[in-house]
């Protein structure tokens, strides 16, 4: 798996390369989601949770994950990352990152490298 973070003015790019990723090894009381996987290819996530709010989709021709994360609250949430799964079994976590009040980030997952997948989920964790 292959994570990078680069600031280009104030975005946050984050990029996760899933070859050969299995199912994430955390114990599900550290983080909370929906039970099923519940959109499809060509549909958009547009979750806020925490005052954290992810919108994103799959695009098919790049392969990749595309989205925003914002903070929509009045204080920096210091531990933010982002969750991805998808029906063949991924499961990503991006490592925590700060996000100021009323910041903005882009966000990419490439998972042109991944196994076929059918519908995915993707939400923000906000805490440890």
């Amino acid at each position: 798996m292959h994570w990078s973070r680069m600031m280009t003015g104030s975005i946050t790019i984050a990029v996760i390369s899933l070859i050969g990723l299995s199912a994430c090894n955390e114990p599900d009381n550290m983080t909370s989601g929906p039970p099923a996987l519940q959109y499809g290819l060509d549909e958009t996530c547009d979750e806020t949770r925490d005052g954290v709010r992810l919108v994103m989709y799959y695009d098919a021709p790049s392969e990749t994950f595309l989205g925003t994360l914002g903070n929509t609250t009045e204080d920096i949430v210091q531990q933010i990352r982002v969750r991805l799964r998808l029906s063949n079994g991924a499961d990503v976590l991006t490592p925590h990152f700060p996000l100021d009040p009323g910041e903005e980030d882009d966000v990419f997952f490439d998972v042109s490298q991944a196994r076929s997948f059918t519908t995915w989920d993707a939400y923000p964790v906000v805490g440890p």
